[in-house]
């Protein structure tokens, strides 16, 4: 996959926040910090493609979610634990992964 020039500030934030993360660098400070980030672009900017490369870059899987997949019209809370501890389960047997959520503009009803 190739960067494009658009990209290269958000990958390289990105990268730099995810070799911080997983070389285990917030371990030891006072405070509890969050390492998410959010992409927002409109479809075909290359939010995948990121997720992806940096995934690759860093050696880490990639546990891509579909929103408009995992949360099917009318599901009900059980449903939705049950695909959290899903995840979950899955980070704690992979705990070098990159978990990406496409589509959530998907949740919002614009109409």
């Amino acid at each position: 996959m190739k960067i494009f020039s658009h990209q290269t500030v958000a990958y390289q934030e990105l990268l730099s926040r995810a070799q911080a993360f997983f070389a285990g660098h917030w371990r030891n400070l006072p405070i509890k910090t969050r390492w998410h980030s959010l992409l927002i672009g409109p479809t075909g900017s290359g939010k995948t493609a990121l997720g992806t490369m940096l995934a690759t870059e860093i050696g880490a899987g990639l546990l891509r979610i579909s929103v408009t997949g995992w949360m099917p019209s009318g599901a009900h809370n059980r449903a939705v634990t049950e695909s959290i501890a899903t995840i979950i389960d899955h980070i704690h047997s992979h705990p070098r992964t990159v978990l990406f959520f496409d589509e959530l503009d998907k949740l919002v009803d614009d109409s």
